[in-house]
């Protein structure tokens, strides 16, 4: 009854695709905090573009391991990774942040909440303005005010 119709929306989390793992979902949310870091730096002109660039090119930039066997390219991915000028502390930030965006209600959905219950409101108000009108009808027999 109306508990149903008070909670008219249903508010549903968004599913990864399938084939997409947990830790897949961690990686590109580092990475996401990792982007606006390096933004953010941009932005307070406290890293210059030009040394962001310069700093991509060094001795295994073009290292090409396809040849090369599977225990020595394991160890490259595990060993040679980019070095960002940001520290884990700002990325760390960065994620808490984010989280605490994506925790807010939708602005979409609260405002068709607030629509669904002023109109519930004032259905209210009139069945009560409605009711009043005919109680306080005197010409009116009592089995017709009860039909009514």
């Amino acid at each position: 009854g109306e508990e149903e119709e008070d909670e008219g929306f249903e508010e549903v989390r968004a599913e990864s695709s399938g084939s997409d793992s947990d830790s897949s979902g961690d990686e590109d949310e580092q990475d996401e905090a990792e982007l606006a870091v390096l933004g953010s730096l941009l932005k307070k002109k406290k890293l210059r573009k030009d040394d962001l660039i310069d700093a991509c090119y060094h001795r295994y930039s073009f290292n090409d391991t396809s040849q090369a066997p599977v225990w020595f390219q394991d160890a490259e991915k595990k060993y040679n990774k980019r070095q960002l000028p940001i520290t884990k502390q700002a990325v760390e930030e960065q994620r808490m942040k984010m989280k605490e965006i994506s925790a807010r209600p939708i602005k979409k959905v609260a405002e068709a909440k607030a629509r669904k219950k002023l109109k519930a409101v004032r259905a209210h108000s009139k069945l009560a303005q409605k009711q009043e009108s005919v109680m306080n009808d005197t010409d009116v027999g009592e089995k017709a005010k009860m039909k009514a």
